[in-house]
């Protein structure tokens, strides 16, 4: 295999998270369909984002897969990788390269915090009556405790937060020191240092991401609601 600058990952080492992660998804949006009652086209918040989620994972797997069979194996790729070389002393490909998977990572954890984050938010806008709070890390601190799920689900969402956030901060953690356990591995965000995760340490977040929007989504608060759970906040936008 031709050593390049960018990160190669197995077909198995993104097949089989993403996978599992949409096999996940799609279980619980069958859940939801069938206990709750509802059309499977219908804009519940619980499918909307469950579609949302998903549509990232299969957009994601196929583009690596994409970007790693052209960059490993791919003549064309010479050709790609001399023309750029050419142009620029510093542009080299390279930092192409690396650039490219800068922006896997990014684009991932930026749309499934994205879809979650409008979810998470959906469930303030007069759906349970809980009270609203400032930022995303509040919000999911509140639902997890009025509905009394698991620590890890905080934890998770915690991460996947803290990763998309110090995409806007040059890399660097902003806010408070947090180490946070995940099944068998400690991510470390400490304030005022860069966080650079791989795209491995990224799925396992978002692995853990999916599992948490799936406990909030088949929680007994949510289950109960036989009926389209609407964003009654986006519906006053509209109208």
């Amino acid at each position: 295999m031709k050593k390049t600058g960018f990160e190669y990952i197995s077909k198995r080492e993104v097949y089989l998270p993403v996978m599992t992660m949409m096999n996940n998804l799609n279980y619980c949006f069958a859940k939801v369909v069938k206990d709750c009652e509802i059309e499977s086209d219908s804009q519940d918040l619980r499918l909307v984002v469950i579609s949302a989620v998903n549509h990232q994972l299969k957009g994601f797997a196929w583009l690596f897969a994409a970007i790693n069979v052209v960059t490993h194996s791919s003549s064309r790729f010479e050709d790609w990788k001399d023309e750029i070389d050419n142009h620029s002393d510093w542009l080299t490909s390279e930092v192409a390269q690396l650039a490219m998977t800068d922006n896997l990572r990014k684009t991932l954890a930026i749309q499934v915090h994205f879809a979650i984050d409008n979810f998470i938010d959906g469930l303030y806008n007069g759906n349970f009556g809980i009270r609203s709070a400032s930022g995303f890390i509040p919000r999911v601190e509140k639902v997890v405790n009025e509905f009394s799920l698991k620590a890890y689900v905080l934890s998770a969402l915690k991460a996947l937060g803290y990763m998309r956030n110090c995409f806007h901060n040059n890399g660097i953690h902003r806010n408070a020191s947090s180490k946070l356990k995940l099944g068998s591995k400690r991510f470390d965000f400490i304030k005022g240092q860069s966080v650079n995760y791989s795209i491995k340490d990224l799925l396992w977040v978002v692995d853990y991401s999916v599992k948490a929007l799936c406990e909030i989504i088949e929680s007994d608060q949510l289950m109960a609601y036989i009926k389209v759970l609407e964003d009654k906040g986006a519906v006053a936008i509209s109208d």
